[in-house]
């Protein structure tokens, strides 16, 4: 699957119970994380030779938290973490490989 077609298949609503680093006007913010989702899904995916790979959680990340999620090249080798790749057309179009010690739910 890729990172376009995971964001096709978990509507926004199931993502929100895990925002729970918002603070301040939940409202607002929520709304405008709903605009950049939907705007997400639009990218239209590119074709990349490098992939995501979701691992268990690594301690002492802080602050790159989403360092459990990593883009990595064709030989596996670690490219940067996901928040930090640019490209997001070649983003949306990156398999993703799930560690075996790693458990997805919506």
């Amino acid at each position: 699957m890729t990172y376009s077609e995971l964001l096709h298949k978990i509507p926004f609503e199931n993502v929100v119970p895990c925002m729970t680093f918002i603070r301040g006007n939940q409202d607002i913010i929520l709304r405008e994380y709903s605009e950049l989702y939907i705007r997400l899904q639009s990218v239209k995916p590119k074709a990349s030779d490098r992939h995501i790979v979701v691992a268990s959680r690594w301690e002492g990340t802080s602050p790159d938290i989403d360092m459990i999620c990593t883009v990595r090249d064709k030989y596996d080798k670690s490219w940067c973490i996901l928040g930090r790749y640019t490209y997001l057309n070649e983003l949306m179009g990156m398999d993703i490989d799930v560690e075996e010690d790693v458990t997805l739910s919506e």
